[in-house]
């Protein structure tokens, strides 16, 4: 199971920086 579940979180993890990444892009 750890390894399945490691890469979901590892992609969760990046697109929650994306997201934060263009919000703070779109605020400026």
């Amino acid at each position: 199971m750890g390894p399945v579940i490691e890469p979901k979180i590892y992609i969760l993890v990046k697109l929650n920086k994306y997201k934060i990444y263009k919000m703070k892009l779109e605020k400026y």
